[in-house]
């Protein structure tokens, strides 16, 4: 038997491997990857042959071709999958600054990778707050019937945390309701409201027959005028004019102040403001300046609270005489109105701008019984107004109690002739 020299070996294990000396070697060792398996096109065809043959030859892959395998498979449109490739790459790499580089990279990944935990966070926090306003807006508008706090809400003009916290004292009336008189009495007396006149009213029995609801709104209506009038002393020692006039005008509601006082004062301005009648309603209209627009005369729309362009004919004037007792209705007004209306269970279904408009024929009549002397007390003026009830809430209760033979005047921009007012107003009385 022929002896193999010691030659033939190391030949056999030195078969595939390069020359350090050829270029294709130095080329190699050029690589930022660790120098492994082949790229000897002799060695690879042996290699496949004997891959075939269900050995493994994945020795004899490069660097390159190692880190291919292994990203294989790997969705590279995720930051999961860029960060495996380079962790993959990694392996293989030796060169210090490639390394580095990767390393940065891979720090990238991992901000954007926190960045996007941080936003999906938020976007379910922001789901959750939606959804937890909306059940908010819905309970003050379908429970509590109150659709200009829900409207606040909505708008973004209050916080959820300000809506909600107004809910949770009509929640806490609403409980003391439903335990009776006493539980009613108890309410009020922690709400402070000992001393107002609804006390007395409702110790005689006046509200046992409105729902729970409505009393929870009958007590913050009541401990809203109240706070109203604090407010509004504040402002006047405060020197804001501009906000008392909003508060007048219903622009904002006192819940709103805080807000108001840290925004930009409002460039809008309005002039020869006055109460006057649309569609049988009394409405504020006024000669409005608002940025960038010209000058126009406009009513002030009680629900979405924004100036609207009125034309001459859209508006009817409040004789003198009337105007006079209209304009004097302040908010403290409305809010007793609204105090004694409450007791008629309908009132509670009415819409808000037909709740105002009631609220303004109530103070009306209030003030009338009083001027004409056909009461003796203040109190004796509600009671017969609330008795008129049926006859405050039609339509066209207005026009058939104001005097037309008044002399007229109204905005400069929707001024007309009397006489064909006074003409108008005869043939629809």
């Amino acid at each position: 038997m022929a002896k193999l020299s010691e030659s033939l070996f190391q030949s056999i294990r030195d078969f595939g491997k390069q020359d350090p000396t050829q270029p294709a070697r130095r080329l190699a060792q050029a690589s930022p990857y660790r120098q492994v398996g082949t790229t000897d096109p002799l060695a690879r065809r042996v290699g496949s042959l004997f891959g075939n043959l269900g050995v493994d030859t994945s020795y004899m892959q490069t660097a390159p071709e190692r880190i291919a395998a292994a990203n294989e498979g790997l969705d590279m449109s995720t930051l999961e999958g860029q960060q495996q490739a380079i962790a993959n790459e990694m392996q293989q790499v030796v060169d210090p600054q490639a390394r580095r580089a990767l390393g940065l990279r891979m720090m990238e990944l991992n901000k954007l990778k926190q960045a996007q935990a941080e936003a999906a966070i938020k976007k379910e926090q922001e789901a959750e707050q939606e959804l937890a306003t909306g059940q908010l807006v819905l309970s003050l508008n379908e429970e509590f019937k109150d659709p200009i706090t829900a409207d606040l809400v909505r708008t973004g003009a209050i916080t959820p945390q300000q809506g909600n916290a107004r809910r949770v004292e009509y929640q806490k009336s609403a409980a003391a309701s439903k335990a009776g008189l006493d539980g009613q009495l108890a309410r009020l007396r922690g709400l402070g409201l000992k001393d107002n006149p609804l006390y007395k009213q409702v110790e005689s029995g006046d509200y046992a027959n409105v729902s729970d609801t409505a009393f929870a709104k009958v007590a913050q209506t009541v401990l809203d005028a109240e706070q109203e009038q604090q407010l509004r002393e504040a402002l006047i020692k405060q020197e804001k004019p501009d906000l008392i006039e909003q508060l007048d005008l219903g622009l904002i509601t006192p819940s709103e102040i805080g807000n108001v006082l840290r925004e930009p004062e409002s460039t809008t301005s309005y002039s020869n403001k006055k109460r006057m009648l649309k569609d049988n309603k009394v409405v504020w209209v006024a000669d409005v300046q608002a940025p960038n627009q010209d000058e126009f005369s406009g009513y002030l729309d009680p629900k979405t609270k924004t100036w609207i362009p009125v034309e001459a004919g859209d508006v009817k004037e409040i004789p003198s005489e009337a105007a006079k007792k209209v304009s004097d209705i302040t908010s403290s007004d409305r809010a007793n109105a609204a105090v004694y209306l409450s007791k008629n269970p309908d009132y509670e279904d009415l819409s808000p701008e037909d709740q105002l408009d009631l609220q303004f024929k109530f103070a009306f009549k209030v003030q009338d019984l009083i001027d004409k002397k056909e009461v003796d007390t203040a109190e004796e003026a509600y009671t017969k107004a609330f008795n008129e009830y049926s006859a405050l809430i039609e339509g066209d209760w207005w026009s058939r109690k104001l005097w037309y033979n008044a002399k007229l005047t109204k905005p400069k921009s929707v001024s007309k002739d009397a006489t064909a007012y006074l003409n108008e107003a005869t043939q629809g009385s």
